[in-house]
């Protein structure tokens, strides 16, 4: 395979991956456009890269290329949300059910960590942490699982799944984060109870999906709000 082409897919990936990032913290927000040049010059990347990675994050429904009008961050809608919900539990009670048949006393003595470093930053309210280290204890239930496959589709849909659940968690900040329910989900499976982690899971992401709804709604809101 040409090397020069291994370059540019991999600065192309990276250059998605760093603008992912920006959507899911809220640095870009959705409907607005992404001015390739800029970009480019931000990144220290040519515009054929910036380009490239449009493409990735469009497959990603992270962005929209619009012919001649240029590319927009996507604006979430409820299908899109209440699809990717059901699909994610799904895959999330089928890796709980790997990873828990799988579990070593080791891996327990990490997973008690993260759970750990979980309820500090709920007591912190620190949103962002807190949304880093759920996703901590979900790369640690992949690790165990070792099912590539599975860890694949799931990393497929990774930073799209981040994006929203940012929002959500942003959006429940409102409320009060300490009342977040991931928690008993992990202490769950602490105690080795795999039908009643599969049961809450399929409790919780449905809750989730509700949430990231309402989420969606007042960030539209919020967006119209301050282009009037």
């Amino acid at each position: 395979m040409n090397t020069n082409r291994i370059n540019l897919e991999n600065l192309s990936q990276q250059a998605a991956d760093s603008i992912a990032e920006r959507i899911i913290r809220k640095e870009l927000v959705p409907g607005e456009r992404l001015v390739e040049s800029k970009i480019a010059h931000e990144l220290g990347v040519s515009q054929g890269t910036i380009r490239e990675a449009f493409r990735i994050l469009e497959k990603k429904k992270m962005v929209t290329i619009m012919p001649r009008r240029g590319t927009t961050v996507t604006q979430l809608n409820a299908d899109y949300v209440d699809s990717l919900f059901d699909i994610l539990t799904e895959l999330y009670s089928l890796l709980m059910k790997k990873t828990m048949k799988k579990m070593t006393p080791s891996d327990i003595e990490d997973l008690s960590l993260v759970i750990d470093n979980i309820r500090k930053c709920k007591e912190e309210e620190d949103v962002q942490k807190y949304h880093d280290s759920l996703f901590d204890a979900l790369s640690l239930f992949m690790r165990v699982a070792n099912d590539p496959l599975l860890e694949h589709t799931i990393k497929d849909l990774w930073q799209v799944t981040r994006w929203i659940q940012y929002e959500e968690l942003y959006y429940k900040k409102k409320e009060n984060l300490a009342d977040y329910y991931e928690l008993d989900v992990l202490d769950l499976t602490l105690k080795g109870d795999v039908r009643a982690v599969v049961r809450k899971i399929r409790e919780d992401t449905q809750h989730a999906k509700e949430m990231a709804l309402k989420a969606i709604a007042n960030a539209d809101r919020e967006i119209t709000d301050s282009r009037q």
